[in-house]
């Protein structure tokens, strides 16, 4: 997924320019669907859709989607890898994160590994689906609780902790016993 958090981030782009008003949109995000985030609202997968369609009425839609896939690419070759959101995450997570006992115990990771498997295989493409994302940050084993970081249409969504306690938080601990929380952390590291 490519994320735009602003207008200035996408302006060296023809298709991205065509495209997006820079004065309306906050956020775009692509993947298999796009998402564009006004400044007070989110336009659904449907509504965008059709404004997305829209906008290229005359245009021939093979060549517009090669446009933006060979944006998406080129994109991708010249971002700086090294930062992440993760860099956001308040220190104590990060210190769960890099424990030794996390390193050097096989059941441990074990479980992480399911989880994240769980997380990608299961949840994520419901929640792409809807808009949004979710994101794996760390599992602290003492407490058993699973920090995610939901993002795109799921951070301003009335039902994303509905989403996030019944749903997601079931199936985690009906295939993982050990997974006793589930708990939202933002971009600033603040626990939601």
């Amino acid at each position: 997924m490519i994320h735009f958090k602003n207008a200035f981030s996408y302006r060296h782009s023809l298709c991205m320019m065509r495209t997006f008003h820079f004065n309306i949109y906050k956020n775009v995000k692509f993947s298999n669907y796009i998402t564009k985030a006004l400044n007070k609202y989110i336009v659904t997968k449907q509504s965008t859709n059709q404004r997305f369609f829209s906008i290229i009425n005359n245009s021939d839609y093979i060549n517009y989607i090669n446009e933006i896939n060979k944006f998406i690419d080129i994109f991708e070759k010249n971002v700086d890898n090294k930062s992440t959101n993760e860099d956001h995450i308040i220190p104590v997570l990060e210190k769960i994160k890099n424990e030794k006992i996390y390193k050097d115990n096989e059941d441990i990771m074990e479980i992480i590994s399911s989880i994240k498997l769980l997380i990608e295989k299961r949840v994520r493409p419901i929640i792409l689906n809807d808009g949004g994302d979710i994101k794996f940050i760390c599992f602290d084993v003492d407490k058993g609780i699973v920090y995610v970081q939901l993002e795109g249409a799921c951070v301003t969504c009335a039902q994303s902790e509905v989403t996030l306690q019944y749903m997601i938080k079931n199936m985690l601990t009906y295939y993982i016993s050990e997974i006793k929380e589930i708990k939202n952390v933002s971009k600033d590291g603040i626990i939601l």
